[in-house]
Formats: structure tokens, C-alpha cells, sequence
């Protein structure tokens, strides 16, 4: 953000700021599924239930994969619909952000797998990696591209991190939802999400 303010300028640093928020609170749209399984799956591989722990990680990525799609809809709706010029006028943009979204939930679910799996490292290279693309696919669209570029840049670097993040991880999720445990999962993460959600507000208004 400090080099965009930057290489930007005021004004079109408000616009993609104001278009960034759809990123930064579209994260909020799994209902707490990440931190669901970052706290039960551990537990119950603990307690030695190894196939309950990936019926947990099955329904919980295919869960994410469904609630998220809905928040993407929303959004592509909304761009065509939204009360606000900025909105309209960077639609693309807009629903980069919302892609990107989907894709660093998928991300997230990928570094929490392998922490759970006490890959650490792995998690590690992944996060870095992703963190360089980022930054390097923004800059480099941003001047070919202004606003727009930087969501292109972003979702890209999501994208190529979800790709090789999630490669061997398909091998062991099967396309299938226990609903009685996406419940289960959504009980303990949604209450840990509220909780974030209102330390986060909480700051941006001090």
C-alpha cells in the first residue's frame, strides 16, 4: 500500500482502496470455515480419528469452495447494479477482487492443511512465494495497466499459489460434503470469525 500511495496518487489510491475493501472483508465470506478446521481437525487427529480428521478437511474445502461462489455471484451482480460510479466504473477490478477472494480462500485452506500436517516449511515457501508474485504482478501490471493492473497482478499470484499449493492436496479430497460436520466446523469457526471481525472494526475506528 505504501508504494502504490506512491506511484498512484491520491486519488487513484482512494479508488483502489475503496476497491480493495471487497477483498479485505470478501475474506470474512467463508462464515469461519478455516478457522474451524484449524481448530477441530488438529483435535481430532490428536485423538487418533485420522478419517474423521479428512471428512473434516473434505466437506470444510467443498464447503468454502460453495459459500464463497455465492459471495463471488453477489459481487459480479453488484458490479452491473451498484448505486456508485467508482463501483460501475471498475467493475473489473471489482470482480478480480472478489476472484481473488475465492482463490486465497483455497490458498488459506492449503497453508492450513499443511500446518495441520506439521509441513511448516512448506507452508512457508508457499506464503513466500506468493507474497513475491504479488508484489512483482502488481507493480508491473500497475504501470501498464493503473488500477486495474494491480487486481490482475493480485488475483494471478493467488491463482499460480493455489495451483501448486493444491496439487497433492486433490489426491486426498474427494469431491463429497458432510453436512453434519460442515455444521460442526461453521459452529466453532463462525463464533472465532465474529470475534476477528469486530477486533478488526474495532481498530479501523481508533
Amino acid at each position: 500500500n505504501f508504494i502504490f500511495a506512491k506511484l498512484l496518487g491520491p486519488y487513484d489510491f482512494g479508488v483502489y482502496s475503496s476497491i480493495f475493501l471487497f477483498f479485505s472483508y470478501g475474506n470474512y465470506a467463508n462464515l469461519g470455515v478455516i478457522d474451524g478446521l484449524s481448530r477441530i481437525v488438529p483435535y481430532e487427529i490428536g485423538s487418533g480419528d485420522e478419517k474423521k480428521a479428512r471428512e473434516l478437511l473434505r466437506s470444510g474445502l467443498w464447503g468454502l469452495n460453495f459459500i464463497t461462489s455465492i459471495f463471488l455471484l453477489i459481487v459480479i451482480i453488484y458490479s452491473f447494479l451498484s448505486p456508485f460510479e467508482t463501483v460501475t466504473e471498475n467493475k473489473t477490478a471489482v470482480i478480480l477482487s472478489a476472484i481473488a477472494v475465492l482463490l486465497n480462500q483455497n490458498f488459506m485452506f492449503a497453508l492450513t492443511y499443511y500446518r495441520i500436517r506439521h509441513k511448516f516449511k512448506q507452508a512457508y515457501i508457499y506464503q513466500l512465494v506468493q507474497a513475491v508474485l504479488d508484489l512483482t504482478l502488481s507493480l508491473l501490471l500497475m504501470f501498464k495497466f493503473k488500477i486495474v493492473g494491480i487486481f490482475w497482478g493480485m488475483t494471478l499470484a493467488f491463482l499460480i499459489a493455489f495451483i501448486f499449493s493444491m496439487k497433492n492436496i486433490w489426491k486426498e479430497i474427494k469431491p463429497k460434503v458432510n453436512f453434519h460436520l460442515l455444521k460442526e466446523i461453521l459452529n466453532v469457526g463462525f463464533q472465532i470469525l465474529l470475534v476477528g471481525f469486530y477486533l478488526r472494526i474495532s481498530y479501523e475506528r481508533r
